[in-house]
C-alpha cells in the first residue's frame, strides 16, 4: 500500500502543500482564538499567521517534490535549509513556544537513520512543553469536555506540522547512493 506522500501526483504536490496551508493556518487560527482568555481579532495577526502556514507548507512540499524527483544531494540541502527558514514564520509569538517540540519530535521521528535511543529521546524531550501548554488550557478553563475539545485539536494541529516537518529532517538517500 501506497503512503499519501505517493499517492499524490507529483504536480500537486506543491499547491496541494499551499492549500493544506491554508486550510490549517485557519484551523489553528480559530483554534488561537478559542483558547484564548481575552479573544481578540486583528486582521494583520490572521494574515501573517496564513501566510506563515502557506509558506510551511509550500516549502516542505518542495522537499517532498525534491526527493520524489530524485533531486541531487545540493538541491535538496539547498531546499531543507531554506524550508527550514521558511519555517520560522508560524514559530513566531505564542507559537514559539511550539518550536523545541517541533523541532525534537520531527528530529525523533524523521531520522531513521539514529540510534533507537536517541530517537526515542528526543520524542520524549518534545512532549514537555505540551504538557505544561495543556495544564495552563485546562487552568484558564477548568477540565470539562470543551477544554478536551481545545486540547485534541491542539494536538492534531501539532501532529500534522510534525508529521510535515519530519519529512524534510529525514535522512536525505539521492540516487546513486
Amino acid at each position: 500500500m501506497l503512503r499519501w506522500s505517493e499517492r499524490v501526483k507529483p504536480a500537486l504536490l506543491i499547491p496541494g502543500g499551499a492549500l493544506v496551508g491554508l486550510v490549517l493556518g485557519i484551523i489553528a487560527r480559530a483554534w488561537m482564538r478559542w483558547i484564548s482568555t481575552d479573544p481578540e481579532f486583528s486582521w494583520g495577526g490572521t494574515i501573517g499567521i496564513l501566510i506563515g502556514f502557506v509558506l510551511f507548507f509550500t516549502v516542505h512540499a518542495t522537499v517532498l517534490l525534491g526527493r520524489r524527483r530524485g533531486w541531487s544531494r545540493l538541491w535538496l540541502t539547498v531546499t531543507r535549509v531554506v524550508a527550514a527558514i521558511l519555517s520560522l514564520g508560524i514559530f513566531t509569538a505564542a507559537g514559539a513556544s511550539m518550536l523545541p517540540t517541533v523541532l525534537t519530535a520531527s528530529l525523533g521521528l524523521g531520522r531513521t537513520d539514529w540510534h533507537r535511543f536517541v530517537r526515542r529521546f528526543f520524542i520524549v524531550l518534545s512532549v514537555i512543553i505540551p504538557i505544561f501548554l495543556v495544564r495552563d488550557i485546562g487552568s484558564d478553563f477548568g477540565w470539562n469536555l470543551v477544554t478536551a475539545g481545545r486540547v485534541i485539536l491542539f494536538v492534531m494541529i501539532y501532529h500534522v506540522i510534525i508529521s510535515v516537518a519530519r519529512i524534510t529532517v529525514a535522512p536525505l538517500v539521492t540516487r546513486g547512493e
